[in-house]
């Protein structure tokens, strides 16, 4: 009476998950995916409106950045703070990435080079495929991506 006995679930959901199928594995192919998707967006939004107002172009920064700081949260912690330096650093020029602040006024054609640099950057240093996991192609110290900038 005293004694409770635990049944094993049929299921298989009592036993450790193997190594490569975790499901909470953070990947970078959904991040460059959304930016590609905001750089499209932009093109197809300037050819049917025309250019922004100076506060709409803001307001769509403001959430192009909160959704950017959203998806590499859950990164691991070397990859997040080498995303938050590529990030500030193609950002820099009109937007403070860290505290998702405006610097000066920006552009359209502005916003989508530093998104398409973005993109490059991301698959330059990562190994984007979509059914590889992903692999950092040069180590996480190197400042390969910040030496293009000053080009």
């Amino acid at each position: 009476p005293g004694v409770v006995l635990f049944v094993r679930d049929p299921l298989g959901r009592d036993g450790p998950r193997p190594r490569g199928d975790r499901k909470g594995e953070w990947t970078v192919e959904p991040l460059a995916k959304y930016l590609k998707d905001v750089a499209s967006q932009i093109d197809v939004n300037l050819q049917k409106h025309g250019v922004p107002t100076v506060a709409k172009l803001d307001a769509f920064v403001t959430k192009l950045v909160a959704n950017t700081h959203r998806q590499t949260r859950h990164a691991p912690k070397q990859i997040r703070h080498m995303l938050q330096g590529v990030f500030s650093k193609g950002l820099h020029h009109f937007w403070n990435f860290v505290h998702n602040k405006k610097v000066r006024s920006t552009n359209p054609e502005e916003l989508k080079g530093a998104l398409v640099f973005l993109i490059d950057t991301l698959n330059a240093e990562f190994a984007v495929s979509s059914d590889l996991p992903v692999q950092l192609v040069r180590p996480l110290r190197s400042r390969s991506c910040f030496r293009r900038l000053a080009d």
